[in-house]
């Protein structure tokens, strides 16, 4: 996975929408010892911030790539330094995956015929 900006570098301090972001990533990010997985309820339930503040901090970080959602379940959100696992591959381009399929292909017919 490459390297991205931390969040704490990117977000705009001692403004009010800098200090809610502040909010947003400390409820977040916790500890790196744990998975966290967490939803918009809980984020702006521990935040004690508009659940409309938290969607936006949210997607706009998730757009950056900072904030990753869970594979599993499309209602929590992750840092994506705690859960570098789950981090989705980098796309790749139509002709790349027709590329792969066809080279799938072509390995599967070699071992039928060996």
């Amino acid at each position: 996975m490459k390297k991205l900006i931390e969040w704490y570098d990117l977000y705009p301090q001692g403004t009010q929408e800098g200090n809610e972001e502040q909010q947003v990533f400390i409820a977040l990010v916790r500890n790196k010892k744990w998975k966290n997985w967490r939803s918009v309820s809980a984020l702006s339930k521990e935040t004690k911030l508009d659940p409309k503040i938290v969607e936006r901090v949210v997607y706009k970080y998730f757009k950056i790539g900072l904030i990753i959602q869970n594979p599993k379940n499309a209602e929590f959100w992750g840092y994506i330094y705690n859960n570098p696992e789950d981090a989705p591959e980098k796309d790749i381009s139509v002709i790349e995956h027709e590329k792969n399929k066809v080279l799938a292909r072509g390995k599967l017919l070699e071992m039928l015929i060996s």
